[in-house]
């Protein structure tokens, strides 16, 4: 997936490496460039990856479901951003999806999670 985003943004960059003065941009600008390099998108991932190995697939996808609605809520805490009607509506349907996915209500849930005592628990459990 990164080789194809790679290729499809490499015209864009090009381009814009031969038309921009990139001795305009400041050390600030440069310094944010090098974090969101190494920080957000290297260390993001390799953090990422070295979780998913330690979960079972199930709980790895709820995290997955949850990172745009802590993108919505940090942008509204952080940044300011005046939330409207459709980032409600799309945090309901995340948050629906995971409630659905996750079995809640269902026979296999309570199975789950119903603590077994050894008066319940089948012989060569």
């Amino acid at each position: 997936m990164s080789v194809f985003g790679f290729a499809w943004f490499l015209p864009a960059g090009v381009y814009d490496l031969l038309t921009v003065d990139l001795t305009t941009a400041g050390t600030i600008a440069w310094l944010a460039v090098v974090y969101y390099g190494v920080v957000v998108t290297v260390l993001a991932y390799l953090f990422w990856f070295a979780g998913i190995v330690l979960v079972p697939a199930s709980v790895a996808s709820v995290f997955a479901g949850v990172m745009p609605l802590s993108a919505v809520a940090l942008s509204a805490l952080i940044l300011g951003e005046k939330l409207q009607w459709f980032h409600y509506a799309g945090c309901f349907f995340v948050l629906s999806g995971i409630f659905l996915i996750s079995g809640v209500g269902s026979a296999g849930f309570k199975y789950r999670f119903k603590r077994k005592t050894p008066a319940t628990t089948p012989a060569g459990d």
